[in-house]
């Protein structure tokens, strides 16, 4: 009840308060093609900025998959003037917080600090991303913390059963690889391979840097064109690739494991996020299985108590996404669940949507993104986020505007466009 109350709060204030937020925004592209959005919001003194690379994974093959992964972790290990305990220590000292992360579409580099310290922390921040020194001794210990996380992955029974789900749904499409790589292929990276891939993707007009705070306070534009507006634009016509091509029959995969319970993956390829259609699949996501209040908890864990966890998800993708359910069940109970899960893809076809489960599943999806919208680091992530994708950062605006338009129409439209030709993929007990 309380959650339901902060979301309807939360609910509220967006849309109360999203002229004057959004009637803020700056954006503008430097001569060499890098994009900048700023924002300026003085209600706290932390500025948050964060750096998108559009790389990943999906860029990857067999040979070289895991080394974005590796390229954004070593960017904090050293560069040509500072080792990596110097780069912590500087940020410890001051207060700010620098971290990396990757994703099957892109790379992020990401800053907060405070008003007072943030010219200090944003020369560390360029530093990391300018000139990176890949040291030989540091790649061994990445690759090897890479091989230990993998292996910790696939001990786990829904990371082992969604890996083999993306396969057997993207067929030789590079969205069947993780983002961290395989045990293979991390060895076979050497230091002139990240040096290559660094080089290729991370140039001005394959980047986006979005931040929110008191910008103008710090001068933030004038040091962004300062650190990086002397960087020479490049070809990134390589970065388009080929939509997936959707199998004519699929077989169900089943495999097995030493563990106590099983696991089960069924889901659709779906479509990427600037497709008209992505609000309207995000709702049915909600209405089917996001939460205890959704159809997949209420029938499966709930009345039939198949499920020790049971829900469904729709990743945001810049290409051709996917739609899947989930369930962990005991071995005997596979089968049901597994009708289960069909048949509530079934219901969706032929069943009424109610008013009221509609609106939940709408108001929580908006909820949920005000929430996150609270803190400037998040809100600078979504401007940059939304404009790498595709959509322009504006889409942070209109993102839960198109939430709360979405009718029954739209949702029966979609159910029966994309939900077809399912995979279905087991891990079960030996």
């Amino acid at each position: 009840m309380i959650k339901k109350i902060l979301y309807i709060i939360c609910f509220l204030l967006f849309f109360s308060a999203s002229h004057n937020i959004y009637a803020q925004i700056d954006r503008c592209i430097l001569p060499n093609g890098l994009t900048v959005i700023l924002k300026e919001n003085t209600a706290n003194d932390i500025i948050g900025l964060v750096l998108f690379v559009k790389t990943g994974s999906v860029f990857e093959n067999e040979e070289n998959n895991g080394i974005t992964s590796l390229t954004q972790n070593l960017l904090l290990k050293g560069t040509l003037t500072r080792n990596a305990l110097s780069i912590a220590n500087e940020l410890e000292s001051i207060g700010a917080d620098l971290d990396v992360a990757v994703t099957e579409d892109y790379a992020e580099i990401s800053l907060m600090a405070t008003k007072k310290y943030f010219k200090q922390a944003f020369d560390i921040f360029a530093d990391v991303v300018l000139n990176p020194s890949f040291p030989i001794d540091e790649i061994e210990k990445e690759k090897n913390n890479a091989i230990s996380r993998i292996k910790s992955l696939d001990d786990s029974t829904f990371e082992f059963t969604f890996k083999r789900f993306k396969q057997e749904l993207y067929g030789v499409h590079p969205y069947k690889f993780s983002a961290i790589g395989t045990i293979e292929s991390i060895k076979k990276i050497k230091r002139e391979d990240i040096l290559n891939w660094y080089k290729r993707f991370y140039v001005p007009n394959n980047i986006v840097i979005s931040s929110v705070g008191k910008i103008e306070e710090v001068d933030l534009l004038n040091q962004i064109k300062n650190k990086f507006g002397n960087l020479k634009k490049k070809d990134v016509s390589f970065l388009e690739l080929k939509s997936v091509v959707l199998a004519d029959v699929r077989q169900e995969k089943s495999f097995e494991k030493e563990i106590k319970q099983a696991m089960l993956i069924i889901g659709y390829n779906a479509i990427n996020v600037r497709n008209d259609d992505y609000p309207a699949l995000k709702v049915v996501n909600g209405i089917l299985g996001s939460g205890m209040s959704s159809r997949l908890f209420k029938e499966l864990r709930e009345k039939q108590s198949l499920a020790y966890e049971v829900g469904s998800f729709f990743p945001s993708r810049y290409y051709d996404s996917f739609f899947a359910g989930y369930i962990g069940t005991g071995k005997e109970n596979i089968n049901k669940a597994k009708e289960g899960i069909l048949k509530e893809f079934e219901r969706l076809k032929t069943d009424e949507i109610l008013d009221d489960e509609l609106e939940r599943a709408k108001n929580s999806i908006i909820g949920n993104f005000a929430l996150e919208h609270q803190k400037n680091i998040k809100q600078a992530w979504y401007l940059g986020w939304f404009e790498l994708l595709g959509c322009g950062y504006s889409y942070d605006e209109q993102y839960p505007i198109k939430i709360k338009t979405v009718t029954n129409e739209n949702i029966k439209s979609v159910i029966n466009k994309y939900f077809s030709k399912p995979a279905i993929v087991i891990t079960q007990p030996k």
